[in-house]
C-alpha cells in the first residue's frame, strides 16, 4: 500500500498518457471494422442484384443501392490520415500526461489543504481535457478527398 500511495502521481501521470493512447487504437480497429462491414455489404448487395430476374424493379433499386455504397467505400479507401491532427493528439496525450503527472505531485506533497485541493482540481481538469481533445482530434483523423473541379476546358 505504500508503493501505491508513493507512486500515486506517476500511474495518475501515465494512465492519461495512456488512455489517449488507447482511444486512438480502438478508433483505429473501428474504422477497419467499418470498412469491412461496408465490403461484406456490397457483397451481399451484388449477389442480390445477380439473382434477380432484369426486368424486377427491385433489381434496378439495388443496382442504385450498389452504386450508392461503392462511392461511400471509394470514398473511404482514398481517404489520407491527417499527419497534423494525428500529432496534435500524440503531443496534447504526452504534455497532458505529464501535467497530470506534476498536478498529482503537488497534491500528494502539499502541506495546505486549499493547495491539495486545486491540485487536484487541476490534474482532474487537466485529464479530462486530454482526453477530449484526443477524442476529438481522432474524429479528423481522416481527411475526406477534395472533390475535384472540372477544369475550364471542360465547362460548357
Amino acid at each position: 500500500m505504500d508503493w501505491l500511495a508513493n507512486n500515486v502521481p506517476l500511474i495518475s501521470g501515465i494512465a492519461v498518457a495512456a488512455l489517449s493512447f488507447l482511444t486512438s487504437f480502438v478508433k483505429f480497429l473501428n474504422e477497419q471494422n467499418a470498412s469491412t462491414k461496408m465490403t461484406q455489404r456490397l457483397k451481399e448487395y451484388s449477389d442480390i442484384y445477380a439473382s434477380l430476374p432484369d426486368t424486377t424493379k427491385a433489381r434496378g433499386d439495388i443496382a442504385k443501392l450498389l452504386k450508392i455504397e461503392a462511392e461511400r467505400l471509394l470514398r473511404r479507401t482514398n481517404r489520407k490520415l491527417n499527419i497534423a491532427n494525428m500529432i496534435a493528439v500524440i503531443v496534447v496525450a504526452l504534455v497532458g500526461g505529464g501535467l497530470s503527472y506534476i498536478f498529482a505531485l503537488w497534491a500528494m506533497d502539499s502541506a495546505h489543504i486549499a493547495l491539495t485541493i486545486l491540485a487536484w482540481l487541476l490534474f482532474s481538469f487537466v485529464a479530462f481535457f486530454t482526453l477530449g481533445i484526443s477524442i476529438a482530434g481522432l474524429a479528423s483523423m481522416y481527411e475526406e478527398p477534395k472533390e475535384k473541379k472540372p477544369s475550364k476546358d471542360t465547362q460548357i
